[in-house]
């Protein structure tokens, strides 16, 4: 399941940054719920909870901030991801 979300994840972060940088609320809110639904399995309540913003943020149309949750939301996952494929690689090992 963890090989599968990091293969996943680089595709589900980038239509949400798509979504953010063409103030696309429709996409967002989209993109956001489904990143949101592969994070709950690994990920801690402040990363779920800056997909759910991000997910708000579209569905209410209001992007105020979008661009500063998203640039948290890449930098935690992009440490989730650093943790995840270490011990992935440490189990193998």
């Amino acid at each position: 399941m963890a090989t599968l979300f990091l293969k996943e994840l680089p595709s589900l972060v980038g239509a949400v940054r798509e979504a953010v940088e063409r103030l696309d609320h429709s996409a967002l809110e989209q993109a956001a719920h489904k990143l949101k639904g592969a994070v709950s399995h690994f990920a801690s309540q402040p990363l779920l909870t800056l997909a759910e913003q991000l997910e708000i943020m579209g569905r209410t149309a209001n992007l105020d901030g979008a661009g500063a949750a998203m640039s948290e939301l890449e930098a935690r996952l992009s440490r989730l991801a650093e943790r995840m494929a270490a011990l992935s690689h440490a189990r193998a090992g």
